[in-house]
């Protein structure tokens, strides 16, 4: 008797954690979709809503000569 007591309290506290756990998924996932639309949005509006990410510095080491970077054509501006 002990034993089916114990038994249903894992049942019952297992069933409780994976409902908490469900429960969190489903409000992180419209959280998620709020934020896309409203990028969303914001983009159309020509305004975005996050900022566009910043080039990183080269990192290269001290002392030695720069190496010549290659910039693809298309990406040059039209004079």
């Amino acid at each position: 008797m002990t034993w089916d007591a114990i038994a249903a309290l894992v049942v019952l506290a297992f069933a409780l954690y994976l409902s908490a756990a469900l429960f969190r998924n489903l409000v992180r996932q419209q959280a998620r979709e709020r934020e896309l639309l409203l990028n969303q949005i914001m983009h159309l509006a020509g305004r975005t809503w996050q900022p566009p990410p910043e080039p990183q510095p080269a990192a290269g080491p001290v002392g030695e000569e720069e190496e010549t970077v290659v910039i693809d054509p298309s990406q040059l501006p039209d004079y």
